[in-house]
């Protein structure tokens, strides 16, 4: 998968030292050319912030709507602090990768030319810092994992202000081990266990020794979602001596203690601190992955949103991109990304032939999403076809002509030119 090559080519200066050879990175990605219905000049992009673990969130969605190149790179101190950190930036051209041993590694932050304009409109500092500065007006919008703390709510008050969340992407609260802990997974009542101090040994979950619960600093992104989201009611008990300041802070302190269990976000794991120390534990026999996100099969999903100022005009810049974020060319690019859509992504059009379905309830099946006639002519508009393709509108016996002629019409306002119409009825194909 995409998410493990840029993990691995991360590590491969690490392995490339005690002799070992990597997997090839992905390659330094350029802004895509295709029209995706909503573009600015990098000058007039709206300054965005938020969580660190939406950051390369934040950076396709501004790379691609500017048409600016970005890249992946290692972020790692240049003093060697661990552990290491894999950074999606904005760049006026995009660098070679070094290669060691036949492995293609990141290239270092400081070896990349920095779109500067961009960068700064980019800049995530963190989920509590994205929040104050989205009040205190010093930003546009802000992707968040979590909704507003105590804290910030008593801040909103204080200033006056209301935001609008808008649910974008779906990430997973995941539980972190040492790799060589036996223990490949826990029960969601273990974990609340353990954080609550009334489990203290690995024993209970087929393991050996004292448990050591590493816990974040209040309103930090992790935290504050692992009471609500984790422990509910329950109050958080373990691990307070072991406070880790920043995202990194797991990462920190797991590779050095096989008896640790710490939390952060699937997508900032996969993606953004990569350690073959650091294992991922499941929760009652699941694993977190895209697809288990996906299906709700995990059981701590999280939303991503984008969050806005209630008092923000409808023509702002900031407006806009929120709006775009939902729909189907906007979820595409927030796939893109990696993250998981909030909402089927179709399949982007742009020659050969589209094959759409209605179904006898009126539904339009296209690529992968269900649509209404509507939604297909929106996401048809920003994702326009190429000239030379076709579309095929298919509909069975059961279907009422009236849903048919709503699909017909969509594709023509989106346009299409070339529209073939093709009925069925069981076991049968027909024209």
């Amino acid at each position: 998968m995409t998410t493990r090559r840029i993990a691995t080519g991360v590590l491969v200066a690490m392995m490339a030292a005690a002799g070992h050879v990597g997997l090839a990175a992905d390659e330094p990605s350029a802004a895509a050319i295709e029209d995706v219905g909503l573009a600015f000049e990098p000058k007039d992009y709206p300054t965005t912030g938020g969580s660190t673990s939406a950051h390369p969130l934040g950076v396709t969605v501004a790379c691609r709507l500017t048409g600016t190149a970005c890249q992946w790179c290692d972020a790692s101190s240049r003093f060697g602090r661990q552990p290491l950190q894999a950074r999606l930036v904005p760049v006026v051209r995009t660098t070679p990768s070094p290669q060691v041993g036949g492995a293609t590694l990141l290239p270092g932050l400081h070896d990349l030319l920095i779109h500067a304009a961009l960068k700064g409109k980019t800049w995530h500092q963190g989920t509590h810092t994205g929040y104050t500065r989205l009040i205190a007006g010093e930003c546009d919008l802000i992707y968040e994992c979590r909704p507003p703390s105590a804290d910030e709510r008593k801040l909103m008050a204080d200033k006056g202000v209301e935001l609008e969340l808008t649910p974008i992407a779906l990430d997973a609260f995941v539980f972190l081990r040492h790799a060589e802990n036996p223990v490949k997974g826990l029960t969601a009542e273990q974990i609340k266990g353990i954080y609550a101090g009334k489990i203290t040994s690995w024993q209970a979950a087929g393991g050996k020794g004292e448990v050591h619960a590493y816990v974040r600093n209040p309103n930090s992104g992790s935290q504050e979602t692992m009471q609500s989201v984790v422990m509910g009611e329950l109050t958080i008990t373990a691990g307070r001596s072991a406070v880790a300041l920043t995202m990194m802070g797991p990462y920190e302190q797991l590779p050095g203690d096989p008896q640790g269990i710490g939390f952060t976000f699937y997508y900032y794991n996969e993606r953004m601190s990569p350690n073959p120390r650091v294992d991922i534990l499941a929760v009652d026999d699941v694993m977190p992955s895209r697809e288990t996100i996906a299906s709700g099969a995990y059981r701590w999903v999280t939303p991503v949103y984008a969050v806005t100022r209630k008092d923000l005009g409808d023509e702002a810049a900031a407006a806009t991109l929120r709006d775009w974020l939902t729909t189907p060319a906007g979820q595409s690019v927030v796939a893109e990304s990696g993250y998981v859509p909030v909402h089927p992504v179709p399949r982007q059009v742009t020659a050969g032939e589209l094959t759409v379905t209605v179904t006898g309830g009126g539904t339009i099946v296209a690529g992968d999403a269900e649509l209404t006639p509507e939604a297909l002519q929106r996401w048809l508009k920003a994702v326009p076809p190429g000239e030379d393709c076709r579309a095929t509108l298919a509909a069975d016996k059961t279907t009422r002509w009236a849903h048919v002629v709503d699909a017909f019409n969509a594709l023509r306002m989106a346009g299409f030119e070339k529209i073939g119409i093709q009925t069925t009825g069981p076991g049968e194909t027909g024209d």
